[in-house]
């Protein structure tokens, strides 16, 4: 295996860790927003306040 060779499989495997690196940095950030009670909170009211709008529209439709 020549120096050269050898160099582009080192450059290779340091770019396949820096991709690694950032593909678990963001699903850790994602993960952390996935359970963070704040951003439950959030999603939770965002649910509930699109249903209750829903119903709103359906009950003034009928009206």
């Amino acid at each position: 295996m020549g120096t050269s060779s050898h160099r582009s499989d080192s450059d290779r495997l340091k770019a396949e860790i820096t991709a690694t690196r950032e593909r678990l940095g963001r699903d850790l950030g994602r993960l952390a927003d996935k359970v963070n009670p704040a951003s439950v909170a959030r999603r939770r009211g965002d649910r509930v306040r699109g249903s209750a709008g829903r119903l709103v529209q359906r009950v003034t439709r009928r009206a």
